[in-house]
């Protein structure tokens, strides 16, 4: 999938993901994402794990970044 593929389907996810009835179907579009190493989708995640206090999850998409020294990985992991 290309850049501006996954920039489409992200923001499908968070679409989907901010009506009530497709939440879990956004939320998988995201991950699915996350884990190609699409910082917004990782971004994204990462927020709502945190608000959820899942340390864990949160962790293990950071660790889906390619370049684990992208400025808003770093900054995540400071949070």
């Amino acid at each position: 999938m290309n850049p501006e593929e996954m920039d489409q389907k992200h923001q499908e996810g968070i679409k989907l993901m901010y009506t009530d009835e497709m939440s879990q179907d956004g939320a998988e579009i995201l991950m699915e994402l996350a884990n190609l190493g699409h910082i917004d989708s990782i971004e994204q995640l990462v927020y709502v794990f945190l608000d959820q206090k899942d340390f864990d999850d949160a962790e293990s998409y950071m660790n889906c970044a390619k370049d684990p020294n992208t400025p808003i990985i770093l900054y995540l992991k400071a949070r």
